[in-house]
């Protein structure tokens, strides 16, 4: 929000205005004079704080004014607070905009079971929505193995990879890795994608046999913007 004083006539002359805020969430509270000469305006950044839910549904309108009785002015020497509002200040209107974020995907799980070294498999298609409320982009990203394992490019030692098949039609265009990757853009309220997954397993193990390397492959949902 954009504040802007104007100097008063030089009838009633304010010639110094500042700020002070008692608490802030930046804790500061430190006032800073300034000067503003005589029919001539300094424009502030106000940014605006509450300390209390703000309630309303999205496309409501809220309207923010200054009420000058709560700011103080510095009269050449003594400083003290407005005795009135004189409405300079020019009321903000503001609209709320709500963006619901969500996203699913269905199944939620692949059980690929016990399988020997070097083993390749791929799963079946899974559905990934947008359960929110707004366009949305979503972006894919995996982990390491639950015991030692580790998600890598290419298969190795100790290491796997997953493929990321996007709209499951068997080009397999993306290596799964540990950092976020863009998978979809722009996807509808409600709209759909779907992908399949290519596991490889590891070329060689030196943890021994009997465990679990389980692993997630996680999506991420966030706003649209065009």
């Amino acid at each position: 929000m954009a504040l802007r004083l104007l100097s008063p006539p030089p009838a009633a002359i304010r010639s110094r205005v500042f700020f002070c805020t008692a608490t802030a969430p930046n804790s500061d509270s430190t006032a800073q004079l300034d000067t503003v000469t005589e029919n001539t305006y300094v424009e502030y950044t106000v940014n605006i704080y509450f300390n209390s839910t703000l309630l309303g549904l999205h496309g409501e309108t809220y309207v923010f004014d200054i009420d000058e009785t709560g700011v103080w002015v510095d009269l050449g020497g003594d400083s003290s607070l407005m005795s009135g509002d004189t409405e300079a200040v020019t009321p903000v209107v503001g609209t709320i905009f709500i963006s619901e974020i969500g996203v699913t995907v269905t199944p939620d799980a692949w059980n690929i079971g016990p399988q020997p070294l070097s083993y390749v498999g791929e799963s079946g298609t899974f559905t990934v929505e947008n359960t929110g409320g707004v366009a949305e982009d979503i972006t894919i990203f995996g982990g390491n193995g639950s015991n030692g394992w580790t998600l890598s490019p290419d298969v190795g030692l100790n290491a796997f990879k997953v493929e990321v098949d996007k709209d499951d039609d068997g080009s397999y265009e993306t290596v799964l890795s540990t950092g976020e990757q863009a998978f979809a853009t722009n996807v509808p309220v409600s709209g759909t994608e779907t992908l399949g997954l290519r596991y490889s397993a590891p070329s060689g193990d030196s943890y021994g046999g009997g465990l679990a390397h389980d692993f997630t492959v996680t999506v991420k949902a966030s706003e649209h913007v065009p």
